[in-house]
């Protein structure tokens, strides 16, 4: 899956993270994550955002990314401590 930049979408309802697919989500995780080589969990919404094209992070946006790392963790992508987030070594 690509991870599609919106800050360009002359629609506002486009940019709206209502309007992107949970595997974009993940997709823009797994990509935050291994760029950085691991991440801070508080700080991945915001990176996230950044790669999404997506100027502010609300509550309802950051639910949805924690949401998404909760399912990558269960499904052995991730792993994740008490902070941090890294990818699992076959991931």
């Amino acid at each position: 899956m690509q991870v599609r930049d919106r800050s360009g979408e002359a629609f506002a309802l486009l940019r709206k993270h209502e309007m992107i697919s949970p595997e974009e989500v993940r997709e823009a995780i797994m990509q935050v994550v291994s760029i950085n080589f691991g991440a801070k969990r508080a700080e991945i919404a915001s990176a996230v955002a950044r790669l999404l094209g997506i100027s502010s992070t609300t509550a309802g946006f950051r639910l949805l990314v924690d949401a998404q790392i909760r399912l990558l963790r269960r499904r052995g992508h991730i792993t994740l401590d008490s902070e941090n987030v890294t990818l699992q070594p076959s991931a």
